[in-house]
């Protein structure tokens, strides 16, 4: 067992590069192995390295940053010990190009040079890395990618079963895959590279069974998406699962069973806050649009002018003004058309100034209505859903109707692989009688995974468009899911919320009717701007200032984030 310092020890002085790089929190561990490697939760850098740690530290904080140790890919590289290298040329070279992440010149110094083929994603890098056998391996100074160490951390593998204890206990058999050293290629893999990288002078022989076999370098040409036949390094036989067995997570992009309803789906981390650390793709987060059911509830927002002429004076932008008396800057159109008016003889408009004055709509905004089991309660005749979809009904309207962009969705929960959201609106879509309907036909189920919620709505609103973004979460403020509840879901929530901000995204909680404790949703929410809610017509008199606190204080964060990034970024 490889014995570890805490990132406090020997590399204590670049946990905070490690951290920009990779874009979150990371440790920095010292080991004794040969070469640096990481398991998308920590980086671990051989003994001894002083200043020349720097260059590994940053290529392993890229390839966290970039998704390059996604378990799904790890899996692959077992005992691939060339490939691995040649994968992190291929990974930092896009890193480089894409500048995803940032990496130092005096970095990128040592990593070879490869004319061939780029690649767009870490799958199509891993694919070049058993297809492009010309690729350089990348130094050792640089490190490697130790699938076996990415699959062994807890909640490393993202889709498999629950298996009983017996079944995990069970000895493995001799040709698994933990038999397999990362630091060794395998069989067939050692077999293949004599194949591998033609030259002119070619043996006959060897170039018919090279083609046979596929490989050497790809043509240009193949890029149909289908992916390399990649070497499988070993399996592991398991007995006949249990009766509690339970697929935890589908693969991304595949057809969960609801036809014509599920749009889209992503793998979002998790904090535990018992570990102090991330769990890493823990949560799959899948978009439905529900079926218009016919009824005849409507939810028509509220008339309220005040609150909409509020509402309009929030997240605006500079907008240019022209052909005006004063102003900061001359209006060369209309300083034209007084010339020529002028020099015609007749009276010239005066109006040849322009400024710039905040008028421009700038404001996108996610409502998120919880739409779990807990909100079916009622409270004097009505239950807290019924509430909480007629204030999300006045909020979209208000908003709307101010001129701000605007997507709703409800959410629920059914464990951590069923986080569910349930369109009601999009951006580009008016908040008409088919979102009525919409927003209609949801009705409570399931539970509350709330950090994964937000994880979703921050990816959301970053496709409004608008440099003000904002998530309004209607909610009883009431975090609990299958294993998610007490103090780990609400320090998820509130790590949730911290990302957000970070990101220059606001958030904003809104209670309706609910018996959630305030001590609860302090506790829950902290300095998010947050209101419990005796009705919905209370909204107006407590939405504007909180979001207009929640826009200052994401706006503060960014910039804070953004400053604190570029002091550690070396030059």
């Amino acid at each position: 067992m490889t014995q570890l310092e805490s990132s406090t020890g020997e590399y204590q002085r670049f946990a905070l590069l490690a951290n920009a790089i990779a874009g979150r929190k990371v440790g920095v561990l010292s080991t004794d192995e040969q070469l640096a490697y990481a398991d998308g939760d920590s980086i671990f850098l051989p003994r001894g390295l002083g200043d020349r740690a720097l260059a590994p530290l940053v290529a392993q904080a890229a390839l966290t940053g970039l998704g390059s140790l996604d378990p799904s890919l790890a899996i692959q590289l077992v005992g691939e010990a060339s490939a691995s290298r040649r994968y992190v040329t291929l990974e930092i070279l896009r890193a480089m190009r894409e500048k995803s992440v940032p990496i130092p010149r005096r970095v990128l110094a040592h990593m070879p040079e490869w004319s061939g083929e780029s690649t767009a994603s870490a799958a199509q890098s891993l694919e070049g890395a058993f297809a492009w056998r010309d690729v350089p391996l990348c130094p050792e100074d640089v490190g490697t990618v130790r699938g076996r160490r990415v699959l062994a951390r807890e909640g490393g593998v993202g889709m498999t079963a629950r298996l009983t204890k017996k079944q995990l206990d069970a000895p493995p058999r001799p040709d698994d895959a933990e038999d397999i050293d990362d630091d060794e290629d395998s069989a067939e893999s050692k077999i293949l590279s004599l194949f591998s990288s033609p030259s002119k002078n070619e043996n006959p022989l060897l170039k018919m069974l090279r083609k046979q076999m596929g490989t050497g370098k790809r043509p240009k040409d193949a890029n149909d998406g289908t992916g390399a036949q990649l070497p499988v390094s070993g399996a592991k036989a398991v007995a006949k699962v249990s009766e509690d067995a339970m697929l935890l997570v589908a693969p991304p992009g595949m057809d969960l069973g609801v036809p014509g309803h599920q749009i889209g789906d992503r793998l979002y981390p998790e904090w535990d806050d018992h570990k102090g650390m991330y769990r890493q793709q823990h949560c799959a987060v899948g978009e439905f649009q529900p079926a218009e059911k016919h009824s005849d509830e409507r939810f028509t927002a509220a008339s309220d002018p005040r609150l909409v002429r509020e509402i309009a004076s929030l997240g605006l932008a500079l907008e240019r003004h022209r052909r005006l008396r004063d102003g900061d800057g001359l209006d060369i159109s209309a300083l034209v058309d007084f010339g020529v008016s002028k020099a015609m003889g007749s009276t010239p408009d005066e109006h040849v100034y322009q400024a710039r004055f905040k008028t421009d709509r700038d404001l996108g905004v996610v409502v998120l209505v919880d739409a779990s089991g807990s909100t079916a309660q009622r409270s004097e005749g009505r239950s807290v859903w019924d509430q909480h979809r007629q204030l999300a009904a006045n909020l979209i309207g208000s908003l709307e109707r101010a001129g701000d962009r605007v997507s709703a969705y409800g959410f629920n929960s059914q464990g951590r692989s069923h986080v569910r959201f349930l369109q009601i609106k999009e951006f580009d879509h008016r908040f008409d009688a088919s979102a009525q309907r919409r927003l209609a036909s949801l009705q409570p189920a399931g539970f509350t995974r709330l950090g994964a919620a937000i994880r979703h709505s921050v990816h959301v609103v970053q496709n409004a468009g608008t440099t003000n973004k904002l998530i309004i979460v209607v909610s009883d403020g009431f975090a609990y899911d299958d294993g998610y509840e007490g103090q780990y879901a609400e320090k998820d929530t509130r790590r949730a919320l911290s990302e957000a901000l970070r990101s220059g995204v606001a958030c904003v909680c809104v209670s309706v009717a609910s018996d959630t404790r305030q001590q609860v949703l302090d506790r829950l929410w902290g300095n998010t701007p947050h209101v419990q809610l005796a009705d919905p017509t209370g909204l107006s008199a407590h939405i504007v200032p909180m979001i207009r606190t929640a826009l200052k204080s994401a706006e503060n964060a960014a910039q804070e984030h953004q400053n604190s990034v570029r002091k550690v970024q070396p030059a």
